[in-house]
């Protein structure tokens, strides 16, 4: 089981409630289906995101990139590696560090955010010792 966001919830129930107008839906269809409504291939996913992206200059393209641009994003916003290997399914946190996959120039960012000693300057903030 994963956490979906509010906005995600929203968007399937109206993607859900389009389709099944669209089609006559049962409980055991395909959340993502064709236009017929059959069963929608992982490699049809992939061919039409590499055709999109090639049309707009994209080089590296690909479904699973969007695991590591989640990834990366997700840790850049100051989520921590544990609940990313568990989103992802990873065995391993090494696994989990390669998705991430950060950058000398990415370590710059929010450094002061998430530096105690500046934490420490700023007399609003109350610093919570580890037990």
């Amino acid at each position: 089981m994963l956490p979906l966001p509010q906005s995600m919830l929203t968007i399937l129930k109206e993607y859900i409630k389009i389709r099944s107008n669209a089609f006559e839906t049962k409980p055991e269809d395909f959340l993502f289906c064709s236009e017929t409504g059959t069963q929608l291939f992982d490699t049809t996913v992939n061919h039409n995101i590499n055709k999109y992206n090639k049309k707009r200059g994209v080089i590296k393209t690909g479904v699973h990139l969007f695991r590591h641009t989640f990834s990366k994003n997700f840790i850049m916003s100051g989520g921590d590696c544990f609940r990313l290997q568990r989103q992802l399914g990873h065995s391993t946190l090494e696994m989990s560090r390669r998705y991430a996959n950060i950058w000398d120039k990415d370590l710059q960012q929010n450094f002061e955010k998430f530096n105690l000693l500046e934490r420490l300057k700023a007399p609003q903030q109350k610093i919570k010792m580890a037990k």
